[in-house]
This record gives structure tokens, C-alpha cells and sequence, in this order.
């Protein structure tokens, strides 16, 4: 487990911003906030649509619809941090940069960064109640604040790619979930 999503959701946990045994970016008992849940699917009965459990691991939901971050073992053994769209809502299913990428994603706070046709343009609401997470990921990390998903992705030269619904085509991950035997993504 990269050492990035351990010290999230012992910060979550810290913090008290754990709520049904997931860890949350802002209280949750805010309205106000973004819906990313870190969390742990054997403790908290996440059924998820994960293909396979022995390659792919639910690390945080991010978005109401069942999309997540998770990490997956390519074809190589190489452990990659992927978004897992949810197939009825997000359709984004792609390798992302970095566990740090994924904290400074989080931090621009979208109400559902799953949404990857939102990435070019700021949130519409200034998510106020990130401001223990923002300051936390800028003090523990040294990450300066992003205003949209692909300047925090570090995107911009391909952002026309992963606006697209579907993200970048040829990811290696959306293509081993396309694969004859691997278990149907949704």
C-alpha cells in the first residue's frame, strides 16, 4: 500500500472524520464537501464491481455512483494506482499518475472527482470544508493547491485525452478489464 493512502486515512482517522468505517476528506456531517470515502471494502462490506480482487484493490471511493481509486497489478507485477469508473455512472477506467497525484486530485475539490469531463474547469462550489485537508496534503506533502483535475494530474499536455468520457485510449488498464477471461467490470 502506497505510504501516501496509509497516512490519508490515518489523518481521516486522526482527525475523527471517519464515519461507517470510511474516512472522509471533510466531516461528514458537513453537506458541503467531496464525496471521496478512503476505506477498507473487508471492514466496511464494499461489494464494489471490482474485476479481480487478487490484481485490483479498492483504495477510495470518488463518487456517489460506486467509481473508486484503486490499485492494480498490470501484466508486469507493476503496482499502478487506476481509476475504477463505475460502468453505470463514470466510464473512466485508466492508470493515474501517482498516489500524490490522487491526494492533489482530491484536494481540488470537485463534489465527485470521477467525473473526468469536469477536470479542465474549477469546481462550482470552493469547497470550503477541504480546508484541514488542504492544509494537511500541503503541509505533510509539499503539494501546492490545483484549480482543475488536469492541473492537478499534471494533464496539461494530453488534457484533451482524459476529458474525452472515456479517458486516454490504449490504457493498459482499460484494456486488461476489456480482455476475454477477466470478470466483467460492472
Amino acid at each position: 500500500m502506497p505510504i501516501e493512502f496509509l497516512e490519508l486515512a490515518a489523518w481521516a482517522t486522526q482527525i475523527g472524520n471517519v464515519h461507517n468505517g470510511y474516512g472522509y476528506l471533510a466531516d461528514p456531517s458537513i453537506g458541503e464537501h467531496c464525496l471521496v470515502a478512503i476505506g477498507d471494502p473487508e471492514q466496511t462490506s464494499w461489494a464494489g464491481y471490482l474485476a479481480d480482487p487478487d490484481r485490483l484493490w479498492f483504495i477510495a471511493a470518488t463518487g456517489g455512483e460506486g467509481s473508486s481509486v484503486c490499485l492494480w497489478l498490470d501484466d508486469d507485477c507493476r503496482q499502478q494506482v487506476v481509476h475504477h469508473g463505475s460502468g453505470s455512472g463514470s466510464i473512466l477506467f485508466a492508470i493515474l499518475p501517482s498516489p500524490l497525484a490522487v491526494l492533489r486530485l482530491f484536494a481540488v475539490g470537485y463534489e465527485e472527482p470521477c467525473w473526468n469531463t469536469d477536470w479542465t474547469e474549477p469546481p462550482e462550489q470552493d469547497g470550503a470544508a477541504l480546508g484541514p485537508y488542504r492544509s494537511w496534503v500541503r503541509e505533510r506533502w509539499g503539494i501546492r493547491p490545483a484549480r482543475t483535475g488536469i492541473e492537478a494530474l499534471g494533464l496539461k499536455d494530453v488534457a484533451d485525452q482524459w476529458i474525452d468520457v472515456n479517458g486516454p485510449a490504449n490504457d493498459p488498464f482499460l484494456e486488461w478489464l476489456d480482455r476475454p477471461g477477466t470478470v466483467v467490470r460492472n
